[in-house]
């Protein structure tokens, strides 16, 4: 009955007999027409969906955080490099770290103070630049994990014949 629609609730419940209807106290909280608690999550879907994006990319060398809009457009971007950090010390979690303070300054003072986070990347700076992100004074609404993952992967070399 839980795995119902709220809409195919009605008529479910409608059909049970009286004393198991006694049962059920929320039975006019089942409306197939929108009320206010529905519209409000529509609104905050649209709020969601328009919110700036901070894109990590975490690979083993570099951390490298990007803030675009709602549409994809680059706003403001930092990384490991950027932040003063040379050759193997680019890809550390302080680096992943001190790039998120970056990019989030950056990002206030141009107005943006919430957004959604999609990280991609197992390297060392992963979670350690969503800290500075948070550090830096940024709302994160959502984590989001998109790193790609093969699900068989490329064909696999000849085995080799002596």
């Amino acid at each position: 009955f839980r795995a119902c629609k709220p809409a195919t609730r009605l008529p479910i419940i409608s059909a049970l007999p009286i004393r198991v209807l006694a049962n059920f106290t929320s039975i006019r909280n089942y409306s197939s027409h929108p009320d206010a608690m529905s519209m409000q999550l529509q609104l905050l879907d649209k709020e969601f969906r328009n919110l700036p994006i901070a894109h990590v990319k975490a690979s083993y060398n570099n951390t490298i955080i990007t803030i675009t809009d709602m549409k994809g457009k680059t706003i403001n971007w930092a990384s490991g490099g950027t932040e003063g950090f040379k050759n193997a010390k680019r890809s550390t979690t302080y680096a992943g770290q001190s790039a998120g303070e970056a990019v989030a300054k950056k990002a206030i003072r141009k107005g943006i103070n919430k957004v959604r986070v999609k990280i991609k990347g197992m390297g060392p700076g992963r979670e350690a630049s969503i800290q500075g992100l948070q550090m830096g004074g940024l709302e994160l609404i959502s984590i989001t994990d998109v790193t790609p993952i093969p699900h068989n992967g490329c064909k696999p070399k000849k085995t080799r014949r002596l």
